[in-house]
């Protein structure tokens, strides 16, 4: 038989013990703490970058019309720039609005294309001002600015 003191000191050492444990591994979560900050931030700041993406490059100063490519362009912008020129030129000579599914059947250059390329492509005339869109019972048309 256990005398009544031995077990309520053995019960009181392992509260410390458990009490000294919970301690410890809060420690040891403060100390990680900082580097699973850091992760996050990191991912965090990635994420923006992703929703962000960089400025356009800057246009050529020595350009010498709107469908110049920008200075230090890649191949696909160049290419790009030769594809809204035909765009822009086939809206011109067809005098008309024109849907995007009929700019791709009239324009050999965007025949290859993507329905998505060709409105983004003819996006981009809209914002430099070459091309007008209207919209008529949700569909969208365009027609070039002389």
């Amino acid at each position: 038989m256990s005398h009544p003191f031995n077990s309520q000191a053995d019960e009181m050492l392992n509260e410390a013990m458990d009490e000294l444990q919970d301690q410890l591994d809060s420690a040891e979560e403060m100390r990680r703490f900082p580097t699973r900050l850091e992760r996050a931030i990191k991912q965090a700041e990635e994420q923006v970058e992703k929703k962000n993406p960089l400025p356009r490059k800057p246009r050529d100063p020595n350009a010498s019309g709107p469908f110049d490519a920008p200075a230090g362009a890649t191949a696909v912008q160049i290419a790009n720039a030769g594809v809204k020129e035909a765009i822009w030129n086939t809206l011109r000579e067809h005098g008309a609005p024109m849907c995007i599914t009929e700019i791709m059947e009239y324009c050999d250059e965007a025949a290859d294309l993507s329905n998505q390329r060709v409105s983004a492509l003819v996006r981009q005339l809209v914002t430099d001002g070459l091309v007008e869109r209207t919209e008529v019972k949700r569909m969208a048309y365009f027609e070039a600015v002389e």
